[in-house]
């Protein structure tokens, strides 16, 4: 939803220490930010209001277990359903879901017992954030289609962006080859987007983004 440099203006200057912290926040503790006017700070609510609606597989993702990325996290989604469930799991059932082996399904576990992350995902649970189940649309535009995520999107964080292309049947990778069928690039695209052009891979800005995969109204 915003840069590091504004992740960092956050942290020094609102004190934030967690990703709840952000659902604490109103309006009025935007403003007198620097480069934070009445448009910016209202898009940032919507943005963060938008927040709260996303796949189990994208929550799973977003909240950065170690060693799990988008595709295992969207794999556990669909074997235990609910984040509660997943919370529970042991390593034994962990290691039924394909390619998750002993050392990921141990992060997963030493992750949930850990008592501030436990606490941390209540809160974004009472936040009103409401995993919902993971769907797969295997007749969306993109599906099978190898896409890389790179820059500084306006309206969706890398995580979310690579969440969303797994869940739609596509393979969220990141590092630009003749393989590579999409490029979808946000400001600051740097290296990843010069090499997408060398290799003539077609480049996505967040809106082409969105009309390919048939969503125009974000």
């Amino acid at each position: 939803t915003f840069s590091e440099k504004t992740a960092a203006l956050f942290v020094e200057e609102l004190k934030l220490k967690s990703i709840p912290d952000l659902y604490d926040l109103g309006p009025q503790d935007y403003m007198g930010l620097q480069g934070f006017g009445e448009r910016r700070i209202n898009n940032l609510m919507a943005a963060i209001e938008r927040s709260k609606d996303c796949t189990l597989g994208a929550f799973i993702f977003a909240i950065g277990i170690p060693n799990v990325g988008a595709k295992t996290a969207k794999d556990l989604a669909r074997r235990f359903g609910t984040i509660e469930a997943l919370r529970s799991a042991t390593v034994e059932q962990l290691t039924e879901v394909p390619d998750v082996g002993e050392i990921v399904a141990r992060s997963i576990v030493e992750f949930f017992a850990d008592p501030s992350i436990a606490t941390q995902v209540d809160r974004l649970l009472a936040h009103g954030v409401k995993p919902r189940p993971e769907e797969v649309q295997q007749d969306s535009p993109i599906s099978g289609k190898t896409i890389v995520v790179t820059g500084t999107l306006e309206k969706l964080g890398r995580r979310q962006a690579e969440a969303l292309i797994e869940s739609l049947g596509g393979k969220a990778v990141g590092s630009v080859s003749k393989k590579t069928d999409y490029v979808l690039a946000g400001e600051s695209a740097g290296s990843k987007l010069t090499k997408a052009r060398e290799l003539g891979v077609r480049v996505l800005n967040e809106q082409e983004f969105f009309e390919l995969i048939g969503e125009t109204k974000r």
